[in-house]
């Protein structure tokens, strides 16, 4: 198995995406994706699953058992992608529950949705890496 399938199923099996998705349906719901506050929860929602994972595993020294195993670019690109794909399906999902529970909820741009969660997911993590704390992250 290699780095990014790991840090997919940890990424995406994990409480913190399903603590997202659950803000995120209830947001959706009740104001709808043109609403302010889904602007505001959206990008500390996709933060939570895994833009700080490699944090983490560096101030446990995890990183120190892995990096030999698998290599310094699988490594950061798997944390990289995993991330980036976790917030972008985190909001598809929250828009499909959503889409569910409201019957009035109706919003077919998927794509855009996914890469708005991927973006703010993937600048989440940079702004992790680039000043070593978890809290800019969020």
């Amino acid at each position: 198995m290699n780095s990014f399938e790991t840090d997919m199923k940890r990424a995406l099996f994990n409480i913190k995406f399903c603590i997202g998705i659950f803000i995120q349906v209830l947001i959706l719901t009740k104001y709808g994706v043109e609403g302010a506050q889904y602007s505001i929860c959206l990008p500390v929602t996709v933060a939570l699953p895994y833009s700080t994972a490699w944090i983490n595993e560096y101030r446990n020294g995890f990183i120190k058992e892995y990096l030999p195993r698998c290599g310094f670019v699988s490594y950061v690109t798997g944390k990289f992608f995993a991330c980036v794909l976790s917030g972008g399906l985190m909001c598809v999902v929250s828009c499909r529950i959503a889409q569910i529970f409201e019957t009035g909820f109706v919003y077919d741009k998927y794509n855009l949705v996914f890469c708005s969660g991927m973006l703010w997911a993937g600048v989440a993590s940079v702004m992790a890496a680039v000043s070593n704390s978890r809290y800019i992250a969020y």
